[in-house]
């Protein structure tokens, strides 16, 4: 997309933790645990995919996430690369988690 449209906005939505994201995916009762495994295993991959974003946003609480999403794109708030600390974190936790530790 950014080669087509190389004004656009990458904007990557981060769960608060690789737990979170686990628990949030069973809490809400859609998927089998396989299903929740599979989505889990692509998880990683979108999580190593999500460095070439321009911004990361942590939707830890809902309307924090929707501010932080609105001021990118009013230009109003966060540098580009703001939320690479919160990404290696979670890419750091999940990689903890799919190896059993």
């Amino acid at each position: 997309l950014k080669s087509a449209y190389p004004d656009s906005v990458a904007i990557f939505l981060l769960p608060p933790s690789w737990s979170e994201l686990e628990g949030r995916l069973r809490r809400r009762g859609a998927n089998t645990d396989s299903e929740i495994e599979e989505r889990l295993s692509w998880g990683l991959k979108e999580l190593e995919a999500a460095r070439n974003f321009d911004f990361h946003v942590v939707n830890d609480e809902l309307e924090d996430a929707v501010r932080a999403v609105a001021g990118i794109c009013t230009g109003s708030e966060r540098p580009p690369g703001a939320g690479l600390v919160a990404l290696q974190r979670l890419i750091d936790d999940a990689g903890t988690a799919a190896s059993g530790s």
